[in-house]
């Protein structure tokens, strides 16, 4: 039997050897037509090729043929799918069979623990190239899997057997690096043996990108200095223009966080031109460009991103005519995948309309707002927002956003018209009241403005309830409608007020308070709501309650005013005080009126506690700089009308003294 089997052994190693040759030399005569149709068959046909292969028993002799077969139909799967995916079972199957066909049997489910019974048998049968060729499917899979520390282990089990100096067993994030650069690749020690990809070429694929996956996790913990200097020495490898157009972006990220924003621009411009099509570039120069105060800049690098991202992506559907794998389809970190993933036009649109409103381009904001109303009013856009590089609000404070720049360009008919659609689309979700707890004091240590009475009150009855995550979620949800219809109605009555329609800016400002004072805030010490995600967002929210009801109660009494009813508005200026004591209009109306009614010296007491608190102008714009973007001072009140009260009352105190 044992005489039997040899010839047949060596006749079906030949006849496998040249069945997988021929199906290679049609795949290399045929690949630079760009067929993909050759591409299946070839898969197909090495696919039936290893069935058979694997149908017999392992032997020594067959471990490179086997190997060859394998690696060649694994990288032919990865290029028929759109996806690349690995099985690693098929991977533990072969070494397996690598381990039985020395007469050995490991019952190690782990895939390390296989790897360290195996390398022994590859290294006494001289099997290098076939060991290289299956390492590199190895590698493959856990970087598609972003699991760099098992490539890491691996290196250090291997280098046992490649001789290299033992490290020390603290473990280093460079090693893995080190170990690539260290392990070299022969050429194949059979060379009648073909392949469609050499396992070097594959492995410098892969360096490539581990290199990449490498120093995006350095850069994600915050170590820019240690990643700038992965990512520097990543540009002397031969790269495709896409990779390297990352690796100059994650380089100008880099930078960017370690306040040399011109190094960043330079890296930037680098990685536009490797590839225009690395969007995520244009994106973070507009971002340095603003930080250098470049304003002409960032909405030039802005309007060239809208543009970019309006050219229809051309999906290639034709294969490399020089190689199998793309290295960047190797990269599955989320960051990486979230980073350079091309934007939708609509969240470079918001980009630009909220730049421009927050720049004073009123004109342009107002366009591209009115651009962005238009697409929600489609059915087919509803999540056009998901995956963005741009962080953006909720849909409703896009349309509130849209109403603040229409009220900047005095459209005011159109400002209650965008307000209406607010105001329709929550209405069914709106609830009658509502109770949130904050805690005792908030992040500046102090207590929120008009609730420590009614803390008293009902603090007993809410401690009584058991706090849940789910539960604060779902009432800062409801929280989140209340403010944002209260928001429409506030910018309808102040609409009107600009119509010189006093009588409907009353009743519209009034549903904007009475919604606001159906919310109940409740004290609360739990560290639950203090130190949770969800807890910051409650507490960020009260504090746009409290400023929203106070500048709904002064452009309701500014209305008042107008209307000759000096002191219901007197009473709006003192309630606006209350719940929103910062704003600077609240004072100067406040003051304004109990000057009209005759009470100066009232005036001037308050004048002078102004004056002491030292709440100037300036300390009052760093407080706006936290607002969110639809309630930004409307820049009503002027200097020179602040000026002009406290000369008046300068005047009447220099008067009155004795």
């Amino acid at each position: 039997m044992d005489e039997g089997s040899g010839p047949r052994r060596r006749s079906c190693l030949q006849m496998w050897t040249e069945e997988n040759n021929k199906i290679v030399t049609r795949w290399e005569e045929n690949k630079k037509n760009k067929e993909r149709t050759v591409l299946s068959q070839c898969f197909i046909e090495l696919s039936k090729l290893l069935q058979t292969i694997q149908g017999l028993p392992p032997a020594p002799a067959s471990i490179p043929v086997e190997v060859a077969v394998f690696y060649n139909v694994t990288l032919f799967s990865l290029s028929t799918s759109d996806k690349m995916i690995l099985d690693e079972n098929k991977i533990k199957n072969v070494l397996q069979r690598v381990v039985e066909a020395s007469g050995g049997y490991s019952r190690n489910s782990d895939i390390l623990g296989l790897w360290c019974t195996a390398l022994p048998v590859f290294y006494d049968n001289s099997c290098i190239t076939s060991l290289h060729q299956l390492a590199c499917l190895q590698w493959a899979v856990w970087l598609l899997d972003c699991q760099l520390e098992k490539i890491l282990d691996y290196f250090r089990v291997l280098s046992k057997y490649e001789g290299w100096p033992s490290s020390t067993s603290e473990r280093s994030s460079g090693d893995i690096l080190k170990f690539m650069q260290k392990i070299s690749f022969s050429a194949d020690s059979n060379p009648l043996l073909l392949h469609v990809m050499s396992a070097g070429e594959l492995k410098d694929q892969l360096y490539s990108c581990i290199v990449l996956a490498h120093g995006m996790e350095i850069l994600a913990s915050g170590k820019y200095l240690e990643a700038a200097q992965i990512f520097k020495e990543a540009t002397s490898l031969s790269l495709s223009m896409k990779m390297q157009s990352k690796i100059f972006t994650l380089s100008g990220v880099c930078f960017q966080n370690l306040g040399k924003p011109q190094t960043a621009l330079q890296s930037f411009r680098r990685a536009l031109e490797a590839d225009f099509s690395c969007l995520y570039a244009l994106y973070q120069s507009s971002l340095v460009y603003r930080q250098l105060g470049m304003a002409d800049a960032e909405f030039e690098t802005l309007h060239l991103l809208c543009r970019a991202v309006s050219v229809p992506e051309k999906r290639d559907l034709i294969f490399d005519d020089l190689k199998l794998i793309y290295p960047d389809k190797l990269l599955r970190n989320p960051a990486l995948i979230k980073m350079f993933k091309k934007p939708c036009i609509t969240s470079v649109k918001y980009c630009l309309a909220q730049r421009s409103l927050e720049s004073g381009r009123i004109d342009d904001a107002v366009e591209h707002y009115l651009d962005l109303l238009e697409v929600f009013q489609e059915e087919k856009n509803q999540e056009v927002f998901i995956d963005s590089i741009v962080s953006l609000p909720r849909i409703p404070e896009i349309y509130l956003e849209a109403a603040a720049s229409l009220f900047k360009a005095k459209k005011f008919w159109d400002v209650t018209l965008v307000c209406e659609e607010v105001i329709k689309k929550i209405a069914g979700i709106v609830p009658e009241k509502l109770t949130i707890a904050v805690p005792l004091k908030d992040s500046e240590g102090c207590i929120p403005p008009n609730s420590e009475s009614f803390f008293t009150q009902l603090e007993s009855c809410y401690q009584k309830e058991e706090y849940s995550e789910t539960v604060q979620e779902q009432k800062n949800e409801k929280l989140n409608c209340i403010l944002w219809t209260a928001a429409a109605y506030f910018y309808q009555g102040w609409a009107f007020t600009e119509l010189k329609d006093t009588k409907e800016s009353i009743t519209h400002l009034s549903r904007c308070i009475n919604l606001l004072l159906t919310v109940h805030i409740v004290q609360s010490d739990g560290d639950c709501i203090n130190n949770s995600e969800t807890g910051k967002i409650t507490r960020e929210a009260v504090k746009l309650l409290h400023r929203l009801k106070g500048l709904a109660f002064v452009r309701r009494g500014i209305s008042f005013m107008e209307r000759g009813q000096e002191k219901e508005a007197l009473l709006n200026f003192q309630l606006s005080q209350q719940s929103f004591p910062e704003s600077v209009d609240g004072a100067f109306w406040l003051l304004e009126a109990l000057w009209r009614l005759g009470r100066k010296d009232e005036a001037v007491s308050y004048w002078q506690k102004l004056q002491e608190s030292r709440q100037s102008v300036v300390d009052i714009n760093s407080i706006h700089r936290d607002a969110v973007l639809f309630l930004l001072p409307q820049q009503e009140l002027s200097t020179s009308d602040l000026e002009t009260l406290n000369k008046k009352i300068e005047e009447y105190r220099s008067q009155a003294k004795p």
